[in-house]
């Protein structure tokens, strides 16, 4: 496996001081993605270069799944992105899961900003999420 680039090795720094002081614990699956455990939420922290010179954390729980992948599905998670000003539902067509997201740039991060965030997205997460089942299908994925 390739060397990290030196803006993604430097955000892992700071994520890795950073969790166990919010969060008390925190793991770290083979894809080196980090999760931290928000209640019923498990809010994934994922770093990724952006640039040569820069990375970001993109963060992200899982709200629904089985959903039907249609146009319906889809038009109800672009109405809800719209009225968003933090974070964004996403869904995979493949393994037809609706996840929300939040990213933020890695170069300044610091720990309240990521306690906020982290926060945010457990917590915003499952706020549309049986709309999103009514119209989807499907079942929560707190119903697992």
């Amino acid at each position: 496996m390739p060397p990290e680039p030196i803006p993604l090795q430097a955000l892992r720094l700071k994520l890795e001081s950073y969790l166990p002081d919010l969060f008390g614990s925190y793991r770290v699956d083979q894809s080196r993605v980090y999760s931290v455990e928000i209640g019923e939420a498990v809010v994934y922290v994922s770093p990724k270069p952006w640039t040569d010179e820069s990375a970001v954390v993109t963060l992200f729980t899982y709200t629904n799944e089985e959903v039907a992948v249609s146009y319906e599905t889809l038009a109800k998670l672009n109405a809800l992105n719209s009225r968003l000003t933090f974070g964004n539902y996403v869904l995979d067509e493949r393994a037809r899961f609706v996840a929300f997201e939040h990213a933020l740039l890695g170069d300044y991060l610091d720990p309240e900003e990521l306690r906020a965030a982290v926060y945010a997205v457990a917590g915003g997460a499952f706020f549309y999420a049986e709309e999103i089942r009514d119209v989807a299908g499907g079942r929560l994925w707190t119903e697992t």
